[in-house]
């Protein structure tokens, strides 16, 4: 397999591999939706917020562009006010949270999203 055919192979199992890994949930009312990158053992990062978006804007959003975290925790690298803050058995505070699972429950009219955090 030559240099260019290996490149091509290598680029189309990332791109496979990270929509396959990225997970975006997305929440909306009738006039906005709030978007977050929740991939499995990774950390929960807000992607947007604003007007409702369409399908097609959905399918638009990248996880690449997720630069700040949807709870920043306490004691690791957080450059602004900590949404959350734990006092650990021995004191310490330093806290990071990782995507467990996330499940969607219809319950009548509504469409209940939970995003499972855990500590690692």
């Amino acid at each position: 397999m030559n240099f260019k055919k290996r490149t091509n192979f290598l680029f189309g199992v990332l791109l496979l591999t990270g929509s396959l890994l990225a997970q975006n949930v997305c929440v909306s009312t009738p006039k906005t939706s709030l978007v977050l990158s929740a991939p499995e053992g990774g950390t929960l990062r807000h992607l947007y917020y604003g007007n409702r978006l369409s399908e097609a804007d959905l399918q638009n959003i990248s996880a690449a562009e997720a630069n700040h975290a949807a709870y920043p925790e306490y004691g690791l690298n957080a450059p602004v006010e900590t949404a959350l803050a734990v006092k650990h058995a021995d004191g310490n505070m330093t806290l990071q949270l990782e995507v467990l699972n996330v499940t969607t429950e219809k319950e009548g009219n509504a469409v209940t999203t939970v995003v499972a955090l855990k500590d690692k």
